[in-house]
């Protein structure tokens, strides 16, 4: 089992859960509008209690929406890399270098970063360095259709 690591991007507790839905296909952005169509019938009373900021974005306490089938700690197996590049394969495995490799490249996968200097650096560097020597990480390409990419995703959880 994998220790907790404590994610140098965010600020939340482990308890709760950010809903941000950002499928973007067909130059479309589906933010939580999309997640009520989605999850509509598991979680529409609970999702639809969320305060939402300008962006379509909130928090839900992750005990609401799953009761008793909440746990204290999770293994983490895989990392799934998004992408959208029509020269590249639709999914492919990466290596710990390659996944570090292509994060950096990609901005750590967050254009939203309030502190850019070399120590905020270095931390997301050796966090991501640490979480991709301990799990698989596949990057899926995007240029599909989303039901087709949800299929992939949810094979690789069945492995």
């Amino acid at each position: 089992m994998m220790n907790l690591i404590t994610s140098p991007m965010t600020g939340f507790s482990p308890g709760y859960l950010i809903i941000e839905w950002l499928c973007i296909h067909q130059k479309k952005i589906h933010t939580f509008e999309m997640i009520l169509k989605m999850f509509g019938r598991v979680f529409s009373l609970i999702l639809k209690q969320v305060k939402l900021d300008p962006h379509s974005r909130g928090i839900a306490d992750v005990n609401t929406l799953f009761k008793e089938r909440v746990r204290e700690s999770s293994t983490l197996k895989s990392v799934v890399l998004l992408e959208r590049n029509p020269d590249n394969p639709v999914f492919r495995d990466l290596n710990v270098d390659e996944a570090l490799n292509f994060n950096v490249e990609k901005d750590f996968c967050n254009p939203h970063q309030l502190v850019r200097d070399e120590r905020k650096f270095n931390l997301r560097k050796k966090f991501f360095l640490d979480l991709f020597s301990r799990v698989n990480v596949h990057v899926l390409n995007t240029i599909e259709k989303p039901a087709e990419s949800l299929s992939r995703i949810i094979e690789l959880g069945k492995r």
